[in-house]
């Protein structure tokens, strides 16, 4: 199952820096629908993709929207609906660097992002980029300096967590201005890149792609250490896994990237494995899925990147899914979309 994909954004960072660190997505739009995950299905709608302006001329954050990294096209793209309502786009490149691979929102709807090449974190009320702030440079030092950080999180309780990647730490402060900063160091866990997310207790999660090891800490103190490793017998066996995100009812999520699938259990132990994807471009089918987030109903959406689109599902069954994307720059196109998120 596992693909030779050389494309794969987060990867290209983590795992071939061979980094050790607990870290973090053609033609017109193609939104295809579908009753439930029959594999290889291709029925499903055309919507428009001309809603909305390219140039993310919003001039405040809608009470709904999905947001996108967009890596291959240098921007964030944001639309309301899995139609392409509403597109706009912001272009992300910090002092020459490429685009984000990861981000994320805070409880206020503010948008976050970090650049690997311009080792800067930065958040901006809207897609327009209203009040946007930069944080960090890079540098050897301790604080506000990052190097190729991949990844970032934001607690409920405000904290912002930064995978620092080449640091082989994961960082968090209270604010833009590194309020509060802190640091657990990674290295003497082994941990070679991967994702990182927050659970509503505040909890840091750090997923591993080259050993599948998913560990959870209390906070950079490193209390309350825990971890799940996969069974090669087991549903989580895991193959360059480059996402993990829990969900608003504790289940844990993890995009297995090598296996083109996703996977959801209750907890740490592993209970309750289901698991949702073969390789393909149909309906319930992945090609090297990097991201995912969950809304408030429970839907699910995934960064499909290799296919270059979006997918929304009901459940872990796979139904009414739901997809939006093509190759290319225009609206409701994206290039290895690396990452989403849900802003509700």
């Amino acid at each position: 199952m596992v693909s030779n994909k050389s494309w794969v954004g987060v990867a290209a960072f983590c795992v071939a820096a061979a980094l050790i660190v607990g870290c973090g997505g053609g033609g017109g739009v193609a939104a295809t629908s579908g009753g439930g995950a029959t594999a290889g299905s291709t029925a499903g709608s055309t919507a428009g993709s001309t809603a909305g302006s390219t140039s993310g001329s919003t001039s405040g954050a809608p009470a709904f929207q999905i947001v996108v990294a967009d890596q291959g096209n240098d921007r964030l793209a944001s639309m309301t609906d899995m139609g392409g309502s509403n597109w706009a786009t912001h272009a992300t490149g910090i002092s020459g660097g490429v685009s984000p691979v990861a981000i994320a929102r805070d409880s206020s709807k503010r948008l976050y992002y970090v650049n690997p090449s311009g080792n800067a974190v930065v958040r901006m009320d809207t897609i327009a980029a209203a009040n946007r702030v930069n944080f960090g440079s890079f540098g050897a030092g301790v604080f506000a300096e990052f190097t190729t950080p991949a990844a970032i999180s934001v607690a409920p309780n405000g904290t912002i967590f930064i995978c620092d990647t080449g640091k082989r730490r994961i960082t968090g402060m209270s604010d833009m201005t590194g309020a509060s900063w802190s640091v657990l160091d990674l290295v003497g866990y082994s941990f070679e890149g991967g994702a990182i997310a927050t659970d509503s207790s505040n909890r840091i999660y750090s997923l591993n792609p080259t050993s599948g090891w998913l560990m959870r800490w209390d906070d950079l103190s490193g209390a309350g250490i825990a971890g799940f490793a996969w069974s090669p017998t087991s549903l989580t066996f895991f193959t360059l896994p480059q996402g993990v995100k829990v969900g608003p009812d504790g289940k844990i999520y993890v995009v297995d990237t090598g296996g083109d699938r996703i996977v959801r259990m209750d907890n740490l132990s592993g209970v309750g494995t289901r698991a949702l994807g073969t390789t393909g471009a149909g309906n319930g089918q992945f090609n090297g899925p990097q991201g995912l987030d969950i809304d408030a109903a429970g839907r699910i959406y995934v960064a499909d990147t290799g296919n270059n689109r979006i997918v929304r599902i009901d459940n872990m069954n796979g139904d009414n899914w739901v997809a939006i994307g093509a190759t290319g720059s225009g609206n409701g196109q994206f290039n290895r979309p690396t990452s989403v998120i849900v802003v509700e």
